[in-house]
């Protein structure tokens, strides 16, 4: 059924429209640590990680618990009005906490350099 869909009403932005009708698409049920399943079973690993938005890997429960909170308390907030001056809290928090793991690698990278230099 979702083959026949993705057939008739679905367009595949980066795919050729001739390979695709002679193909098929492989529809994608699951998704397990790196490893994603397709409707017939086959495991698949992820090497695009998502295009990126899943490094993390699928089905960390604590992502998911997070996500699902966010989405009850505000799933989001534009920062396009104002002038780019209103804040949305999570990416306020990432962003802190992004900026101090950086600082804290670049302070062993540059430790571990002088170690060497010793």
């Amino acid at each position: 059924m979702l083959v026949l869909l993705d057939r008739s009403h679905y367009v595949h932005p980066v795919v050729s429209l001739r390979q695709h009708e002679a193909r098929g698409v492989t529809v994608f049920q699951s998704g397990d640590r790196c490893w994603l399943t397709d409707a017939d079973g086959n495991r698949v690993l992820d090497g695009f990680a998502g295009l990126w938005c899943v490094n993390a890997g699928y089905g960390h429960e604590s992502a998911v618990e997070a996500a699902a909170e966010q989405m009850r308390r505000l799933p989001y907030a534009t920062g396009y009005f104002h002038f780019g001056t209103l804040g949305f809290a999570p990416a306020i928090c990432i962003t802190k906490d992004e900026i101090d793991l950086i600082v804290e690698r670049v302070e062993q990278t540059l430790e571990s350099v002088a170690d060497i230099k010793e």
